[in-house]
């Protein structure tokens, strides 16, 4: 298990990079009737110009898929 204040870059792979800045949870607050109150770690601009990108990267059926599979909970960067 990794101590979440002693987290490095080398961490994480390129499908866990992906997938944060994908989160839409991390650029927006999203309804606290859907979750808890946080503070966004991007702004909305960068989460489209850096979601724009994996769009043209992955194809749009393909990121879609993965947008609503994180929206269902099926994201973990790190096993427990």
């Amino acid at each position: 298990m990794t101590d979440a204040f002693n987290i490095t870059p080398e961490d994480f792979s390129r499908e866990d990079i992906t997938k944060i800045i994908m989160n839409p949870f991390n650029a927006i607050n999203i309804s606290e009737g859907l979750c808890g109150k946080h503070e966004p770690i991007v702004t909305e601009e960068q989460w489209i110009k850096c979601n724009a990108i994996a769009i043209q990267e992955q194809g749009a059926e393909k990121w879609l898929k993965e947008l609503l599979n994180i929206l269902k909970g099926g994201y973990k960067a790190h096993e427990e």
